[in-house]
């Protein structure tokens, strides 16, 4: 059963370490994938960025719930920014701002230093 379980572990890993490297080209099939892998993928940090706001705000907060949240944020704010593609800026309901699509060094340096952020709130 332990062998079991490490082999599904280390597979996980495999997993996601395969989808992290893949180019954003081979990961979505047409723009319209992007743009909601993007959207899903802010929205969940969104979410935990609240989470803990609520419990910074809260008179007795749940250090276990930040931690939690916070583990979640960083994770996740490696994510949307191989989704912000040629082709995805006038897709669906965005709300990304149309510079965004004009310099993809600009959303390497707001990647960076968002995913720097998280890794600090996390610690």
């Amino acid at each position: 059963m332990q062998r079991l379980t490490q082999f599904v572990s280390v597979a996980a890993c495999i997993a996601v370490t395969a989808a992290i490297a893949l180019p954003a080209a081979a990961q979505y099939a047409k723009p319209e994938d992007a743009v909601k892998y993007r959207q899903a993928a802010l929205t969940v940090l969104g979410s935990h960025m609240g989470r803990i706001n609520e419990q910074l705000k809260s008179s007795s907060p749940n250090i276990q719930a930040i931690q939690t949240s916070a583990g979640v944020v960083e994770s996740m704010s490696k994510l949307p920014w191989d989704a912000f593609g040629h082709g995805t800026e006038t897709i669906g309901n965005t709300k990304a701002r149309p510079e965004l699509f004009k310099s993809e060094a600009q959303v390497k340096e707001l990647a960076e230093k968002m995913q720097a952020e998280a890794t600090k709130l996390n610690a």
